[in-house]
């Protein structure tokens, strides 16, 4: 009889499990740092969201019923502080403008409707988010 018996992994098999190995981990932490990197900006887009959705909100409440355009400067006049920007990266700013979007010959030239744009931009590559509400 010519029985062999199987002893173990032949020197091949160990070293191809390896490279199959080491190749799952690698790809495994490239998925991984491109999820935390996705999850950060998400969550930057979504705080910067809240704050201008909020903001507009207080702004609008301040704003009369005759439209006035222009630009509001925070914590002058009626316009409120400027909210906390502590939670998006730096450089952070807020811009808050008005315009009155139906001024025309049809319309008096005090037109009741008036367009709030508050503009939040923040972080090295100057992303954005805006919400904009009417009032009238």
């Amino acid at each position: 009889m010519n029985a062999r018996k199987n002893q173990g992994f032949t020197t091949v098999e160990l070293v191809i499990t390896i490279i199959v190995g080491v190749m799952f981990l690698i790809t495994t932490s490239q998925i991984y740092t491109v999820v935390i990197a996705d999850s950060a900006n998400t969550r930057n887009k979504a705080n910067a969201s809240a704050i201008a959705y909020s903001t507009a909100r207080i702004v609008l409440a301040t704003i009369g019923t005759t439209c006035s355009s222009g630009a509001l400067t925070f914590g002058s006049g009626p316009t409120p502080a400027a909210p906390s920007l502590a939670s998006l990266p730096t450089p952070a700013s807020i811009t808050a403008v008005v315009n009155c979007p139906f001024v025309s010959a049809v319309y008096s030239n005090n037109s009741a409707v008036s367009r709030l744009t508050i503009t939040i931009t923040y972080g090295p590559n100057a992303q954005k988010a805006q919400h904009v509400l009417y009032k009238y």
